[in-house]
């Protein structure tokens, strides 16, 4: 909502329909996701966690170098290493991409058996 809020001076979306608002909060979490990776990646490139926290802040975090430190500590917390370690073991153990296209693969692979069906 503190996102929408802010978009509210540049777009109008007070009268959207539930689907359309659906979608883009879907839009906002994946866009936020990928956001937050890259910044991951940006974190792990350095060796030491000081050194990311000191020399490492992105130039869109500038002048924002509280975000940038309280994300620092969240990609240290033990929760999220676990969480990020269990993450790649399961993708690794992935044979087939779980997407194709612009829908999930399991999606397409549904409408092919319910075509196999018919």
């Amino acid at each position: 909502m503190y996102v929408m809020n802010l978009l509210q001076t540049n777009y109008h979306l007070e009268d959207l329909t539930e689907e359309s608002m659906a979608y883009v909060n879907r839009l906002f979490g994946e866009r936020y996701k990928q956001w937050k990776s890259d910044l991951h990646h940006h974190f792990r490139a350095f060796d030491d966690p000081q050194v990311a926290l000191q020399e490492g802040c992105p130039k869109e975090l500038e002048g924002r170098e509280d975000s940038w430190a309280w994300l620092c500590t969240h990609f240290q917390a033990p929760d999220y290493v676990n969480k990020a370690q269990v993450n790649k073991g399961n993708r690794k153990k992935k044979t087939l991409l779980h997407h194709s296209g612009s829908g999930p693969f399991s999606y397409r692979m549904d409408a092919r058996r319910r075509v196999r069906i018919i």
